[in-house]
C-alpha cells in the first residue's frame, strides 16, 4: 500500500511538472509573440 501511494504521488508529481512545463512553454510563446508585435508596431 505504501509503495502504491508513493507511485501515485510520483505520477501526480510528474503530471504537475508536465503541466507546469507546458504552461511555461505557452508563456514563452505568448511573450515572444507580444515582443515581436511590439517590434513590428
Amino acid at each position: 500500500l505504501r509503495f502504491f501511494t508513493a507511485y501515485n504521488l510520483s505520477l501526480l508529481f510528474h503530471l504537475v511538472f508536465c503541466l507546469l512545463d507546458f504552461g511555461f512553454l505557452l508563456l514563452m510563446v505568448f511573450t515572444s509573440c507580444v515582443l515581436f508585435s511590439l517590434i513590428l508596431i
